[in-house]
This record gives structure tokens, sequence and C-alpha cells, in this order.
């Protein structure tokens, strides 16, 4: 038997294959940026969760009050995790009295030594087109109260260019995850 035709396939074939592929890829290609927007927006808010977590539980293991505190909002922001009140996230040196530390017993001998105290901030530098909407709190300062982990009622509220998602507490110190103005991304409306 004589075959006329090889086994492949033509020019025209791969040429048409190659065309719909690139059709494809452009009609995908909003939805992935919007995809990476959308995980932006939920690793911020989700790391702020974990921030709040973090010292309302060192302010029952410390027995002392923890504080979280914000400065600025819009594109340059920045909150840090304290064992004072009104420090300052700008600080960037813990050796300054006002820089964001918060005490760590590395040795754990229940002594407060100076090499313990741990830079705690976050930014705007961490999160790419993430903005600090809003914070409600007074002095724009979360107090945990060493007693039963209370905070204050509040909210936090963290956006970019396609939603705002905002972490609420309670007196508590509880919290949760909404979305301002409307459900998406797995989040409840506020």
């Amino acid at each position: 038997m004589n075959k006329k035709y090889g086994l492949g396939f033509t020019l025209t074939e791969l040429m048409i294959t190659v065309a719909i592929i690139g059709i494809v890829a452009t009609m995908a290609a909003p939805s992935f940026v919007d995809l990476i927007e959308r995980t932006r927006l939920k690793t911020a808010i989700e790391a702020f969760n974990s921030d709040f977590q973090y010292a309302k539980m060192q302010s029952v293991k410390q027995n002392r009050p923890v504080y979280i505190a914000f400065t600025g909002t819009g594109t340059t922001w920045c909150y840090g995790i304290s064992n004072t009140a009104g420090c300052k996230c700008t600080v960037t040196d813990k050796t300054v009295a006002t820089a964001c530390t918060i005490w760590e017993d590395a040795d754990q001998d229940t002594v407060e030594d100076t090499d313990e105290k741990m830079l705690k901030i976050m930014g705007n530098d961490s999160f790419t087109n993430i903005e600090l909407d809003s914070v409600s709190y007074a002095d724009a300062e979360i107090t945990f109260s060493s007693i039963n982990a209370t905070a204050e009622d509040g909210n936090v509220t963290f956006k970019n260019n396609i939603g705002s998602l905002q972490v609420k507490t309670t007196i508590l110190g509880r919290s949760r995850y909404c979305s301002v103005g409307s459900a998406w991304g797995g989040y409840n409306k506020c």
C-alpha cells in the first residue's frame, strides 16, 4: 500500500491553531489581572487580621496591654504592634522609644531583656496597589486589654481598583471580614 500523505500537520492547520490560542489568551488576560488584584487585596486583609489575632494573643500571654497603631491612609500607610501606646510605625530603629516594638520572651525567663524587643510593622510597601481606606478607632489605635483580650469595636478598610474589604472587630476581641459595597470573592457585604 502506498501512502500519498505523511503523518503530521499542515502549515495551515498549525497557523489556525496558533491563531485560536492567541484569541483565547487575549480574552483571558483581563480576568487574570483582576484575579491578581483580588488576591493582593485578600492578602492585605488577611495579613492585618493575622496581626490583630497576634496582638490579642500577646496581650493575654504578657498580661499587659498591646496596641496596634496606624499612621496615614491612602497609598502611604503603615501600622505597628507595640507594648506601648502611641508607637510610630514609621520609626524603623527598634532602640528608639517610639518604635513599634513588642516583647518576645526568646529565652523564656519572663524577664524583658533589651534584645528581646522585636520591630513589628507592616505597611503599603508590603502590598502593591493596596490603600488603607479608613480606620475607625479612636486615635487610630486599637488597644487590647490583658483581661480576656478585649479590644474595641471598630473597623479597618483596605481597597484597590477591584473593591474594598473590611475587618470588623468587636469589644470581645473578635474579628470578621466583609466586602464594602457588594459581596464578592467569598466575602459577604458589610
